[in-house]
C-alpha cells in the first residue's frame, strides 16, 4: 500500500506512526511496531530539533497516538486482511477494487487524527525553529527529487525488473505469460515525476507561509494540507494520479485473477503472518 504522500506524513515525528503499517514487512511488524516510540524519537532529529519541554509533551502524545493506533487502527487493518484473503482464496478480482479504494485512504485516518496534535505543537515553536523545519524538509526534499530524477535515466526494462521484484516478494515467481501482460500494462503508465516534484514544492510553499503567519500559524491550511492531497496537488496532477492508481487496480486485478495455486499458497501465508502480527499486537493491551 503506497503509503502513500510522504510530505504530509514526514513532517515531525507524530506523522512517522502513520508510515508504521505501510513501510514494513510482515517478517519484521512486531519488531518495528513494538519499537514505534523510539523510533519516531530517533527520526524528529531530521527535522527539527525540540527543547526539553517540548520533548517531554511529545513524549505523552506519541504515546497517547501509538495506543489509539493499536486499539483503533489494527483492528481495522486486521479487517481489511482478512477481507483481501478472502478475495483471494475465491479468485476474486472484481471485489478487489472497493477494498483497493479503502486501502488507499488508511493514512488519511490517522493523519486526521495526528493532525490536531501537530498543529497544537507548532505554536511552541521558536522562530529559528520554525526556520529549521522549512529549512530541512527543504533538503529532503531536493534530495529525494534528486534520487527520482537519477531513476529516471534507468532503462524500462530495469524499472519493470524492479517492479517484478515488488511483486514477487508477495506472490512468488510470476508465469512468463504475467510477466508479458504486466509489462505491457506497465508501458502504459504515465510520467508523473515533473507534476510530484512541482507539487511537493508547492506543499512547502504553503506548509511555509501558513506556518509563519502573524499574528498565529494558519492552523486551517496545515490541517489542510495535511489531510487531503487535493490541496496542493494541481489538477493534472490528480488526473494523472487517478490514471496511475487505476493502471495500479488493472494490474493487481489481473494478478488475482491469474495466480496459480503456488502463488496463492505463497500470498496467503504473507497475509496470514500479517493478521497474526496485527492480533498479537492488538492482544498487548487486553
Amino acid at each position: 500500500m503506497n503509503i502513500v504522500n510522504n510530505q504530509s506524513k514526514k513532517i515531525v515525528k507524530l506523522l512517522t506512526l502513520i508510515l508504521l503499517t505501510f513501510s514494513i514487512t510482515s517478517c519484521s511488524t512486531k519488531l518495528i511496531y513494538n519499537y514505534a516510540d523510539w523510533l519516531i524519537f530517533w527520526a524528529v532529529d531530521d527535522y527539527v530539533e525540540l527543547n526539553d519541554s517540548q520533548e517531554n509533551i511529545l513524549e505523552i502524545k506519541i504515546y497517547e497516538l501509538l495506543k489509539w493506533h493499536r486499539q483503533k487502527e489494527l483492528p481495522y487493518y486486521t479487517s481489511l486482511l482478512k477481507e483481501l484473503r478472502t478475495i483471494v482464496v475465491n479468485k476474486d478480482d472484481v471485489a478487489f477494487e472497493p477494498l483497493y479504494q479503502k486501502a488507499k485512504v488508511l493514512w488519511k485516518r490517522s493523519a486526521v487524527k495526528v493532525t490536531p496534535e501537530i498543529i497544537a505543537l507548532l505554536p511552541s515553536l521558536s522562530h529559528q525553529q520554525k526556520q529549521e523545519l522549512v529549512n530541512n524538509i527543504e533538503e529532503i526534499q531536493q534530495e529525494k527529487n534528486k534520487q527520482w530524477l537519477e531513476d529516471q535515466d534507468q532503462t524500462w526494462d530495469e524499472k519493470f525488473e524492479e517492479a517484478e521484484e515488488r511483486i514477487e516478494n508477495f506472490v512468488g515467481d510470476l508465469t512468463a505469460e504475467q510477466k508479458v501482460t504486466l509489462q505491457a500494462m506497465e508501458r502504459t503508465r504515465p510520467d508523473i515525476l515533473v507534476l510530484r516534484i512541482e507539487g511537493r514544492k508547492r506543499w512547502l510553499e504553503l506548509f511555509s507561509k501558513a506556518l509563519f503567519h502573524q499574528p498565529e500559524i494558519d492552523k486551517l491550511t496545515i490541517y489542510s494540507l495535511f489531510t487531503d492531497l487535493s490541496s496542493h496537488r494541481s489538477i493534472e496532477q490528480q488526473k494523472v494520479n487517478e490514471e496511475i492508481s487505476q493502471l495500479r487496480i488493472s494490474e493487481l486485478r489481473y494478478i488475482i485473477k491469474s495466480i496459480t495455486n503456488k502463488q496463492q499458497i505463497f500470498l496467503l501465508e504473507k497475509i496470514d503472518d500479517m493478521i497474526a502480527d496485527f492480533e498479537m499486537l492488538m492482544a498487548q493491551d487486553e
